[in-house]
């Protein structure tokens, strides 16, 4: 709530200042000329006061401080006497502005409800379609599929066998039964083998790769801006009254009216018990979590008796309100421990919000990327399932979810690959609570860098297993989740390469990229570079070992953007069995709705 703060470009007064001139004095003067000089008083008396002062028989000049009644035509009465009763007066109108007890401001604010922003999108206020109403909570999951021999196709040519019976042919020499045969015809047959390796090492391999990617929508927080003015003169109108909205530390949008102006019109003479008075309402959505202040600026024109010209005045009145951003979430997503080749499976996501506000209208999008894609499928008349691949991922509605609501969402999964999954990092939003449940593996998971100051169209990019991970496992690969389409050729690893990690000697490690694209062919599209180690040998990390990731701004979108920042993070693997030198970790969480700070005596927590 504020007060208004009017200001004009004329000065209001408590008191006036009364200066007549000589001119008045020689009035005066040859008025009393016919009669014995002697002493003058001159008294000036008005509806708030008298005051009076003594000249000299000669006359001349006075001044007197007089009060004026408070926005108010005040007459004055101007007399001089002299001590033989001899006078003389005139009269003078004098009104009195005070601009801060006519204009009277107040301004409320109020984080909308759920039924206020459901009126407001059924109006057309709050567009559902438009990107910059929604907040955005993103989780990235990486699973590799356990190492098998790569096999390479030999074709072959073979001589072609037609089935035998029991029947006596006689074979035909040449056309007539005489000269060489004719070949048999040929047929070319594929075998499967696997690729050679270095004598005393396995048959060379790389792991198989899975990518996830799934961002929570929510609309974002909006608030209304009550701004009421009154007008407490009680004889003045003012005029052309309008008002502005201002945010002073940014992070606020106006939706309503859309470029914050609204128009109050004349506001009507009233008293402080019955003031004249208009409202208008704003709307506003909250961007930038954080305490944010709203400034009102208004102005118009004071009009009404005795003012020939109007006066301008202005004034502004301030409040704040809080955006606590998007709501916190626990995400737990379920994945099998072995995949086969062509054969569909369910990826399941849980979304709990754990926040104190709703997330309003709110939406999962998914993708799966790398050795695996999103399917829709159906089983035939065999029984078999038949899959009708998903371009640019899913969006699956949500509707609003109250805090301490779970939602889940199941989604088909075909792999491209076979195998069981070997390892699981993850990364999501601050607030995203993410767990990942695949057999009994585990799944290492942390937060996303925060991302401050980034110009909008340049590219950032998060990784992989995130910055100081532990406990990874030697078949992870490093995977880079760019925020946008990239240029692939931009993107290379090797000598001089903009993709590389080295160990902890600063050592290059040999390495290839694949690339994936999630979301192809939405506003969303973005790349997903996957790093391997591809040594020839083991084509793994080495346990217990410290890795840096660097990729560096030579990384370029389609427009030539490169990266915002140069990335550079380190992690550490893990041994197996009597190698395994980590720590385990371990994270508990008290699941809504109880409030961990506030447990009531005989009631029953989970703990997640």
């Amino acid at each position: 709530m504020g007060a208004a703060n009017p200001q004009s470009d004329r000065r209001s007064f408590e008191n006036i200042l009364c200066m007549f001139t000589c001119m008045f004095v020689l009035v005066i003067s040859f008025m009393l000329s016919s009669q014995v000089m002697a002493s003058i008083t001159v008294t000036v008396s008005g509806p708030a006061g008298r005051v009076e002062q003594s000249l000299p028989d000669e006359g001349g000049e006075f001044d007197l401080n007089l009060r004026l009644n408070k926005n108010s035509v005040n007459k004055i009465t101007v007399t001089a006497e002299d001590d033989r009763g001899n006078k003389t007066s005139q009269e003078l109108a004098i009104t009195q502005v005070s601009l801060d007890s006519i204009v009277v401001s107040k301004v409320t604010t109020e984080r909308l409800s759920v039924e206020e922003v459901e009126q407001l999108v059924n109006d057309g206020v709050i567009d559902l379609d438009d990107p910059e109403n929604y907040n955005v909570s993103t989780f990235n999951i990486v699973l590799t599929i356990k190492k098998q021999p790569v096999k390479i196709s030999l074709p072959i040519p073979m001589p072609k066998n037609d089935p035998t019976g029991f029947e006596r042919i006689r074979l035909k020499f040449g056309d007539d039964g005489s000269g060489r045969p004719k070949p048999p015809p040929v047929q070319v047959v594929v075998f499967e083998d696997f690729v050679p390796a270095t004598p005393g090492h396995p048959p060379i391999s790389i792991p198989g790769v899975i990518v996830i990617e799934g961002n929570i929508r929510s609309l974002k927080e909006f608030f209304n801006v009550r701004f009421l003015l009154m007008n407490t003169s009680g004889i003045f109108t003012l005029k052309d009254v309008k008002a502005n909205l201002e945010f002073p530390d940014g992070g606020l949008t106006s939706i309503l009216p859309a470029d914050g102006v609204a128009s109050f019109g004349d506001i009507l003479p009233g008293t402080s018990d019955q003031p004249g008075q208009v409202e208008k309402e704003f709307i506003i959505r909250g961007d930038e979590i954080g305490i944010r202040d709203v400034r009102v600026n208004f102005g118009g024109l004071v009009t009404g008796p005795g003012i020939e010209d109007p006066i301008p005045f202005n004034g502004s009145a301030l409040s704040e309100v809080e955006v606590k951003g998007p709501p916190t979430f626990s995400v737990r997503v379920t994945h099998p421990d072995y995949v086969e080749a062509g054969v569909p499976y369910d990826l399941t996501v849980e979304i709990t919000n754990t926040g104190e506000l709703p997330a309003m209208y709110a939406s999962l999008e998914l993708d799966v990327g790398a050795d695996a894609q999103l399917a829709h499928c159906k089983l035939n008349e065999s029984g078999d399932p038949e899959c009708e691949y998903v371009t640019g991922g899913e969006t699956r509605s949500l509707g609003h979810i109250m805090p301490g609501s779970t939602v889940s969402e199941s989604f088909t999964v075909v792999p491209a690959t076979s195998g069981e999954i070997s390892s699981c990092v993850g990364a999501s939003d601050q607030n995203i609570t993410l767990q990942v449940i695949v057999g009994d593996i585990g799944c290492m998971v942390g937060h996303f860098r925060p991302e401050v100051g980034v110009p909008p169209g340049i590219p950032t990019v998060n990784v992989l297993p995130g910055p100081n991970a532990t406990g990874i496992s030697t078949e992870s690969a490093v995977t880079a989740f760019f925020s946008e389409s990239m240029k692939l050729e931009t993107i290379t690893t090797g000598q001089g390469g903009s993709f590389n990690v080295y160990d902890e000697a600063g050592n290059l490690i040999p390495g290839q990229i694949r690339i994936s694209t999630l979301f192809q062919g939405t506003a969303n599209e973005k790349t997903v570079a996957i790093w391997q180690v591809n040594d020839g040998v083991t084509n793994r990390l080495a346990p217990n070992a410290e890795y840096t990731v660097v990729i560096t701004q030579s990384c370029q979108d389609l427009e030539g953007n490169g990266l915002f920042n140069q990335w550079s993070s380190t992690f550490t693997t893990t041994g197996s069995g009597l190698d395994d030198h980590t720590a385990p970790t371990l994270t508990l969480s008290v699941e809504p709705p109880v409030n961990p700070n506030l447990v009531i005596p005989g009631e029953i927590v989970s703990i997640n």
